[in-house]
């Protein structure tokens, strides 16, 4: 069967994340209905991820089998667009060698975490407010402890399923901002709230003032209780993934650079 990748963006504020869920709306759901009545033919997607209630994705790739291929994928991009909701829209829809899959397939892939240290009623719902003083240099020396494998147990979190802890982080830095600051941070995989864990404890360090090294006490103890609180959903976006070169027939995706960044 012709497989296909379809890169889209999202607000989640209204959304119970990525995964269709029984008793909320799951971005997933909302899509799948609307290409199955679209292309005349159901559509069951397979995302790269979950993302958690409220998170963004400002580049955001799932995948999903075809009996016939689509003529045109271009025309089809268009039709979703103008059915599905204001928070969705969808980017590409480029064909892959068969059964490419959007999760397992996936190398890398980075989340951002905004963060805003004045008042700004335009970006209340994409980043989080901080009222304290910050260092960005001990930000980057506190993240620099993260790089490399490690199990990262003391920033999933409590009673998580997954079947390893063990991540990859490639990437882990803070840059200014004009709002604030964010976090970019790239890995092989994340634990469920991951990123959030850690962007808590990073500002637990800056408002309690503690060593930068304090990260790698935290890491080393693999205890969810040593970390600080997870921050908000709201500043949180999915913002790449990363396939081999070699899974695309057509076209690669296409990057899509978060409207926050410069």
């Amino acid at each position: 069967m012709p497989s296909y990748f379809i890169s889209l963006s999202y607000n989640g504020k209204n959304y119970n994340g990525w995964q269709s869920q029984k008793n909320s709306t799951g971005i997933q759901q909302v899509i799948e209905e609307k290409m199955s009545l679209k292309l005349r033919r159901q559509i069951i997607l397979t995302g790269a991820g979950r993302t958690d209630t409220g998170v963004h994705a400002s580049f955001y790739v799932a995948s999903f089998e075809v009996e016939h291929p689509i003529e045109d994928t271009a025309w089809a991009v268009k039709e979703l667009n103008a059915f599905l909701p204001k928070d969705i829209a969808i980017h590409q829809i480029v064909r892959v060698k068969d059964g490419a899959n959007a999760r397992f397939d996936a190398v890398k892939r980075t989340y951002h975490y905004f963060i805003s240290t004045s008042k700004n009623p335009f970006l209340q719902d994409f980043t989080h407010r901080i009222y304290f003083p910050v260092d960005l240099d001990r930000i980057n020396r506190s993240l620099s402890y993260l790089k490399g494998t490690h199990e990262f147990d003391s920033f999933e979190k409590k009673h998580g399923s997954a079947k390893t802890t063990v991540c990859n982080v490639y990437e882990a830095e803070c840059n200014p901002a004009p709002f604030g600051f964010y976090i970019k941070i790239t890995a092989n995989r994340f634990l469920r709230n991951m990123v959030r864990s850690i962007v808590g404890t990073v500002l637990k360090i800056e408002k309690e003032n503690l060593g930068a090294e304090h990260i790698l006490e935290v890491l080393e103890a693999k205890d969810r209780n040593r970390a600080g609180e997870s921050v908000p959903a709201c500043g949180l976006f999915l913002t790449g993934i990363e396939y081999p070169k070699d899974i695309f027939i057509d076209e690669p995706i296409k990057p899509v650079k978060n409207f926050l960044l410069k």
